[in-house]
């Protein structure tokens, strides 16, 4: 074997040691995938804000595939209502304008195969933090997958970090950013 194929080879068998490392990390050492949220019936004066872009209008006649992604926020004029629907468990937040919500974060935290096998035999966590500035939101968590137990979840107010301790509840802040948080019927 001359110096060439020799070089060659253990470059090969390098790059095959590191795949096989990293796949051996993958299954053991856990790591966040984002999820998104889908803004549906729309209707109103209604903008997406994303961080360090001017707000997008968005028309009451767009369709279901306006996705929120981490970091952006929707606001609503007074009678504009939107539903927003988490892709992480399907729960719901149903807004009347005036409002404004931004996803902050969104993901489940496993390591592959929790990410790959529908099993509860691998450790995920389920984590949702909101961002509510003013408005009304109704947020409904009946029936989600992951159940809401199971989710952890926390809505950042003007005055304090709200989390809720029934599936369904209330978020209203007034113009004196003054909020009230309460458990409501799950029903929409």
């Amino acid at each position: 074997m001359d110096r060439y194929s020799r070089a060659i080879i253990l470059a090969l068998l390098a790059v095959l040691a590191l795949t096989v490392l990293v796949l051996a990390a993958a299954l053991v050492v856990p790591f966040k995938v984002g999820r998104s949220a889908t803004l549906q019936n729309l209707s109103g004066e209604l903008e997406l804000v994303r961080s360090n872009q001017p707000p997008v209008k968005l028309e009451s006649t767009q369709d279901d595939r306006t996705t929120l992604n981490s970091g952006q926020g929707l606001r609503l004029q007074p009678a504009s209502t939107a539903t927003v629907v988490f892709e992480l468990d399907q729960g719901r937040a149903l807004l009347s304008g005036p409002a404004a919500l931004t996803l902050v974060e969104s993901y489940r935290r496993a390591a592959i195969l929790g990410h790959l096998l529908d099993s509860d035999q691998f450790d995920r966590e389920y984590v949702l933090t909101l961002e509510q500035t003013q408005g009304t939101v109704r947020y409904l968590f009946a029936n989600t997958n992951p159940p809401i137990e199971e989710t952890r979840i926390t809505i950042r107010l003007p005055d304090r970090d709200y989390t809720p301790t029934a599936p369904c509840w209330l978020i209203s802040i007034d113009s004196e950013a003054h909020t009230t948080a309460q458990s409501i019927n799950c029903q929409p």
